[in-house]
């Protein structure tokens, strides 16, 4: 069976993910403006946390300073980003009371650019009631609605004042959190009265893969006023009992961390399981999860011992590439630089320490600066075992969107391009900040080949993307061997066409996909003809949909089919 490629889970982690949420009550301010008072809550029992809640006396459209309200933030992590969620009630007014101000600059207090969320009559709370029905009600303030535009707020570390203003008088406000970005948050999360432990985070068990044999395994539990009952864990992995785990609290969650001291089994779904209980007597929950141990990946570094030119676009065939020495705009050839980069010697998954100053000779990247149309190359790797493999290339960003096309087929049609923001892209480390800032080096798969002879190599085909602005940072490629002989299986539903568009001679096809196998645009000129020609290979499948482009032949009439390999 052909196993996922690697990824981060976090409902127990392998590779030690995290999440945090933290909680301020809105009446909590370090400023607050006149145009807001604190009020008690005088139900019983009251609907407020702690009682209190803000409310604003007067409408505001600036907003001027009176209406605004300044939190100061902690105990988040810097340069991690947050969604904020607001714990918020529509007065009697209905859709005159239901507006706030936000600061979409984020935080800190020097820069200030105020855009309101509106509508929130006719938002849903996380608890399921509408916002204007009798209490307080979480909602996603960022990313929704009038801000729907708004990604998540990058927390500094330093100067972490966050603004709200005042908009319309009506709109009461209990409490503010900021959530790890993109974690999936129940109402029940967000309440810090609530006394059980529940699981983080809500919904299925995921399975994932690993190419660490002694991974480090954590498990989540988020709760609120109560407490993990450290005596009351007990930890398996594989039926196995272990007692040798470590505990952390912060920000109502607890972590149940491990390392095995010995290596896992390679080629083997391995199962893990935490049971925690809330402090002495409550109930108890279990976090339970599988994950595959994968054979480890073998990183190559790009020299000019196993990179020449590639047999298209390039010519001669096989021949030396041309360097410049000083990267320029305009100027279509790539440069060694020897300053950055991880070297020869490292054969294993890239990790920081391998990228430490100074700087020997062999560490380098081969650069294309954002103006060029390089040459494209031909790196090649000989295997030592006939197997089934996942290819892979490395390559830097520093926050600027540097891509890379590649692939395994050398043809007339551009690579398919990546960069960080790719489906395939796996952010490895962080190294900086330095002249470049801080950049991130990234494994991209870029699909799956059968070696039946070990005297065939396998071939990476690279190249930046033509004049797309963005430089391109080419370090190594990297193979991971598959479980089982011969080749992985294909996908399982037959890949669907669903839109076919020309510009510029070229063909840009949209089909349904799925992320196992690889995919190949294939293309006849004649329907009757009997046989079709692969124009692009091993195009790896999204989730969902894949889209890729070939050039046009020229002939009158052209045919398109999608097959999944």
């Amino acid at each position: 069976m052909r196993k996922l490629a690697c990824l981060a889970v976090l409902l127990m982690s392998v590779g030690g993910a995290s999440a945090e949420i933290v909680l301020i009550q809105a009446e909590d301010a370090v400023m607050l403006g006149t145009n807001y008072v604190v009020l008690a809550d005088t139900n019983a029992p009251p609907y407020a946390f702690e009682t209190n809640y803000i409310t604003p006396v007067a409408t505001d459209t600036g907003p001027a300073v009176f209406s605004r309200a300044v939190y100061e933030v902690e105990n988040l992590t810097s340069n991690a980003t947050y969604d904020l969620y607001m714990r918020v009630h529509v007065g009697p007014d209905g859709y005159s009371d239901d507006s706030i101000f936000v600061n979409t600059a984020g935080f800190g207090t020097n820069s200030v650019n105020f855009a309101y969320q509106n509508g929130i009559a006719g938002r849903t709370g996380l608890d399921g009631q509408s916002c204007s029905a009798a209490g307080f009600h979480w909602i996603k303030m960022n990313g929704e609605g009038d801000l729907g535009g708004l990604g998540p707020f990058t927390y500094p570390g330093t100067n972490t004042h966050f603004l709200i203003a005042a908009r319309e008088d009506g709109l009461d406000v209990d409490a503010l959190a900021f959530v790890t970005a993109d974690l999936p948050v129940t109402d029940a999360m967000l309440n810090p009265s609530n006394t059980t432990v529940e699981v983080w985070p809500v919904g299925g068990i995921p399975e994932g893969q690993t190419a660490d044999s002694t991974p480090l395994i954590e498990a989540y539990f988020l709760h609120g006023a109560g407490s993990v009952d450290t005596n009351a864990i007990a930890m398996t992995l594989d039926g196995s009992s272990v007692t040798t785990y470590t505990t952390a609290y912060t920000n109502f969650i607890t972590t149940v961390s491990y390392t095995p001291a010995d290596e896992l089994a390679l080629d083997v779904t391995h199962t893990a399981s935490v049971v925690v209980a809330t402090s002495p007597g409550g109930s108890f929950v279990t976090n339970e999860f599988m994950f595959y141990v994968g054979y480890p990946i073998t990183y190559v570094d790009v020299t000019t011992n196993n990179t020449l030119m590639a047999t298209t676009n390039s010519g001669p065939v096989g021949a030396g590439i041309p360097f410049e020495t000083v990267s320029t705009n305009g100027v279509s050839l790539w440069r060694v630089r020897t300053d950055f980069g991880v070297g020869e010697s490292v054969t294993n998954e890239p990790a920081a320490d391998d990228y430490d100053p100074p700087y020997s000779g062999e560490h380098s990247v081969y650069e294309s600066h954002g103006g060029s149309d390089c040459p494209r190359l031909k790196t090649t790797m000989y295997v030592s075992e006939t197997n089934t493999y996942n290819v892979y290339t490395y390559l830097w960003d520093n926050g600027a969107g540097w891509d890379i096309a590649a692939g395994l087929t050398d043809t007339t049609n551009a690579l398919t391009a990546y960069n960080a923001s790719s489906t395939n892209a796996v952010a490895l480390f962080d190294v900086g900040p330095d002249f470049w800032g801080t950049h991130t080096l990234y494994r991209v798969f870029i699909g799956v080949v059968q070696i039946m002879d070990t005297n065939t190599p396998i071939v990476v085909y690279m190249e930046d993307v033509p004049l797309s602005g963005d430089r391109t940072w080419i370090d190594g490629i990297g193979y991971q061997p598959l479980a089982g002989d011969g080749p992985p299986p294909g996908p399982t539903i037959d890949p669907d066409i669903r839109s076919l568009s020309i510009a510029d001679g070229i063909a840009y096809l949209t089909w349904t996909s799925e992320a196992v196998g690889t995919y190949a645009i294939m293309h006849k000129t004649n329907i009757n003809q009997s046989t079709w020609t692969p124009v692009k290979t091993g195009i790896p499948g999204g989730e969902s949909t894949t889209t890729d482009s070939v050039s046009l032949s020229g002939a009158e009439r052209e045919f398109f089919m999608i097959e999944g390999n």
